[in-house]
């Protein structure tokens, strides 16, 4: 969500500029940049190209389960653990995080999952600024779009 409203911030300011063709901008993404590129590419027909290298959608991932064998009962178990969570923190709890990929050696998860690791989490591609973590609070955008999913399989 927020990420998608980036890109569409970057055409905005795209579209303000002199020398830039509006009728011709393009975007691309790497890994789940390029998912939301890619969403954003579907609303904004702004967007005349999109670009992506191992595109990843996060939205799905994260209802479905990386490999979409996630069920009904393990969403609203996410939900409930967040909305737990957001009680707390709103109790002045301390805010919690949770990794985007797993451990590097992690055997236990899907394979794209270690490679993921195996590159963002090392000197390949390691940055100081990427900490491999987010709000677990945040997480409940990625679940968005619960309630479809549960009116189609409930």
């Amino acid at each position: 969500m927020n990420r998608t409203d980036d890109v569409y911030s970057a055409v905005d300011y795209m579209t303000a500029l002199p020398y830039v063709d509006s009728e011709r901008i393009g975007v691309c993404g790497i890994c789940a940049g390029g998912g939301y590129e890619a969403k954003a590419a579907s609303v904004d027909h702004r967007i005349k190209a999109v670009g992506t290298a191992s595109a990843v959608n996060t939205g799905a991932s994260a209802r479905k389960g990386w490999e979409g064998k996630g069920s009904v009962a393990d969403l609203l178990k996410a939900l409930a653990a967040i909305a737990k969570q957001r009680t707390a923190e709103a109790a002045s709890a301390e805010v919690a995080y949770l990794p985007y990929a797993p451990p590097v050696g992690d055997t236990s998860a899907p394979r794209d999952l270690q490679e993921a690791a195996d590159y963002y989490l090392t000197p390949r591609a390691q940055h100081p600024n990427a900490q491999n973590k987010m709000l677990m609070n945040a997480f409940g955008g990625w679940l968005g779009a619960m309630r479809s999913i549960l009116s189609k399989r409930c």
